[in-house]
């Protein structure tokens, strides 16, 4: 199974370094692929990629074992894909450009639909989920970079903070335009696109399940064995080896955005989620969101860690087809009304 997806060595790298550009986190243990037979004449194959330590997981469910690993291919090269597209660390990606040059005249449809929902979330949360963020975001990591202890002084955070405008991204038809000194982001949105767009191309492929695990955001179709549903468990945000709850599902997405694990300093007082404000915000440690899309489960669970325990729950909640469950900072859990609980114990992940 190691020839599923083969690429050369300098674009494993680029496609590692933009993994963890739009937000994606390394595993701490080692990748590898695997196909079993799991009875009812159906193949499970799984593979992680790239190389390096990624946590972009693909399983996929089919009666033919060539058909799957076909589809794992196709899947696969879906990612790369749309990360060359989303990538603005990338001066040649479509954000890239869009950021160098401050307008698109004919920007790709993939791009406009991640900003389009973008700007649906910023509304909605009363601009707690912000893609204009760039400035204070590049603050905290360009402070980390140079070596400086703790979090760049309150004066840089204000000048980046002043830079952020939502309302200075013009969106006419196919053509984007940035107002003068806004960049823009896609950290809390372009992962959970990517993962959906892998899923898609796993969908159309017709098989009788498939699961895209980016990094804890997560993306089901079908059955993990011809029957049972897909298993997602939700980490408990205090105690890694623990979750909080098992979520079964068949179709459907879930994603998390948490406190823990990404930091900006060493002293582990600013993690990686930063407000328009130029704050780390710290009444949630975790919010996991169930939509009806990896995308949008994405940006609510980032808008929501943002805007706090109960004003995040309220906004997931006014959004159709969408539940939460928050757990604050002294580790409450706060579920909404319409968050349906799993099966407790488990183990943490998705199979």
């Amino acid at each position: 199974m190691q020839n599923l997806h083969e690429t050369d060595a300098v674009r494993r790298a680029r496609n590692f370094r933009a993994l963890l550009d739009l937000g994606f986190e390394c595993a701490e243990e080692p990748l590898a692929s695997e196909s079993v037979s799991v009875g009812n004449g159906l193949w499970r194959l799984e593979q992680s990629v790239p190389a390096m330590g990624t946590v972009v997981t693909l399983s996929v469910l089919d009666g033919s074992e060539t058909r799957a690993a076909e589809a794992l291919a196709a899947g696969f090269a879906e990612m790369d894909r749309t990360i060359q597209l989303l990538n603005r660390f990338d001066d040649s990606s479509a954000l890239g450009v869009l950021n160098a040059e401050s307008r698109l005249a004919d920007c790709p449809d993939e791009l406009l639909e991640v900003m389009h929902r973008a700007r649906d979330v910023h509304l909605l949360s009363g601009g707690a989920f912000d893609i204009t963020v760039t400035p204070v975001v590049d603050a905290f990591r360009m402070h980390r970079q140079a070596g400086l202890a703790g979090i760049p002084d309150t004066a840089v955070l204000r000048a980046a903070s002043e830079r952020v405008n939502a309302a200075g991204v013009s969106l006419d038809g196919r053509q984007v335009r940035l107002h003068d000194g806004v960049e823009i982001t896609l950290d809390g949105i372009a992962k959970g696109y990517v993962v959906d767009a892998v899923a898609a191309v796993l969908a159309a492929a017709g098989l009788a399940g498939y699961l895209v695990n980016g990094g804890g955001d997560i993306r089901v179709g079908g059955s993990r064995d011809g029957s049972c549903p897909w298993r997602v468990g939700v980490r408990d945000p205090d105690n890694p080896g623990a979750e909080l709850d098992v979520l079964s599902l068949h179709d459907g997405a879930v994603a998390t955005s948490g406190s823990y694990e990404i930091y900006f300093d060493s002293e582990q007082t600013c993690h990686h989620i930063v407000s328009s404000s130029g704050t780390s915000p710290g009444e949630c440690r975790s919010v996991t969101v169930r939509a009806p899309s990896t995308m949008l489960a994405d940006a609510l669970a980032t808008a929501a860690f943002v805007a706090g325990p109960e004003a995040g729950a309220r906004l997931v909640e006014s959004v159709p087809g969408c539940s939460c469950l928050v757990v604050d900072a002294q580790g409450m859990q706060r579920p909404s009304s319409s968050w349906l609980q799993g099966i407790p114990g488990g183990h943490h992940g998705a199979s």
